[in-house]
């Protein structure tokens, strides 16, 4: 499957059957409904340069390729580099530290929406969006969050080359994020107990914590974020999460996390100046 980027004038030239589109437009009738049907509502209610964004996907592909995750999430987002007492606290909660590789993700520029990004990972290309409208609070001590929960449609993009053009000729439409990320990764068992999870074992209801060192090129910002994502049966999440949240911070000497840094990467791809602690771009 082929992913492909349009702006409004791209329509007039006909579209290639079988394709994911992301369109800039000023209406969804700039499509043809016969070849293309809008497969997640218009993402947005502002205009973004006079235009507004709408995805359409052919169903027999929907059908066919889409993959749906929903998870229950907690992070933070601070400025700068990771601190050594950070790194050591998490170091310490267990021996089973996955390093990942880094990697760099494209997500497609959404001013003000903080409910919904749009990313090329990997060779997919993923639609992530916010799934219920209550956001719990959550404190324990000198740390405080927010937990949302989410959904996520996942593509896998066949041709990397349309995909890269994509980025490319568009490259004002997208922000480059490039990740240096470490995970743990805690299980739950069929009675309910958590636990660490094994090496090299993805559990099929668990809770991963990450700490991730966070670089934009394009707008010179450095970031690091701990976050929290339960996953697997919808019921619980956010119990396994806040489970998985009180063991941690349990441990000797945790960091001090505060409410107003805790929010998603959409808002802090949407704000970044005015997210997060005083340091702002950081």
């Amino acid at each position: 499957m082929n992913f492909l980027f349009y702006s409004g004038t791209d329509t007039q030239k006909g579209f290639v059957p079988g394709c994911i589109a992301i369109v800039q437009a000023s209406s969804p009738d700039a499509f043809p409904d016969s070849c293309f049907r809008v497969f997640l509502p218009l993402l947005l209610n502002q205009p973004y340069t006079s235009r507004n964004f709408f995805v359409y996907c052919p169903l027999k592909i929907y059908n066919r390729f889409h993959m749906i995750f929903k998870s229950a999430e907690m992070r933070w987002f601070l400025p700068g580099d990771v601190p050594m007492a950070v790194e050591d606290w998490f170091n310490g909660i267990s021996p089973r530290v996955l390093e990942q590789e880094v990697r760099t993700d494209h997500y497609l520029n959404i001013p003000g929406s903080e409910l919904m990004s749009i990313k090329i990972r990997e060779g997919n290309l993923e639609f992530k969006q916010r799934s219920r409208g209550n956001v719990l609070s959550w404190k324990k001590a000198d740390v405080s969050g927010h937990i949302d929960f989410w959904q996520k449609w996942s593509f896998p993009v066949r041709d990397h080359d349309v995909m890269v053009s994509g980025i490319e000729n568009y490259r004002e439409c997208w922000t480059e994020v490039v990740k240096q990320r470490s995970l743990i990764l805690f299980q739950a068992s069929a009675e309910g107990q958590i636990a660490r999870a094994h090496e090299g074992f993805l559990p099929a209801n668990g809770c991963g914590l990450e700490l991730t060192r966070i670089e934009m090129p394009g707008r010179h910002e450095k970031w690091w974020t701990l976050g929290f994502e339960a996953f697997g049966k919808e019921e619980g999440l956010s119990d396994m999460l806040v489970v998985v949240a009180e063991l941690v911070f349990s441990l000797p000497a945790p960091p001090s996390l505060a409410l107003h840094d805790s929010f998603a990467y959409p808002s802090l791809l949407a704000n970044p100046v005015s997210k997060g602690s005083d340091q702002g771009s950081g």
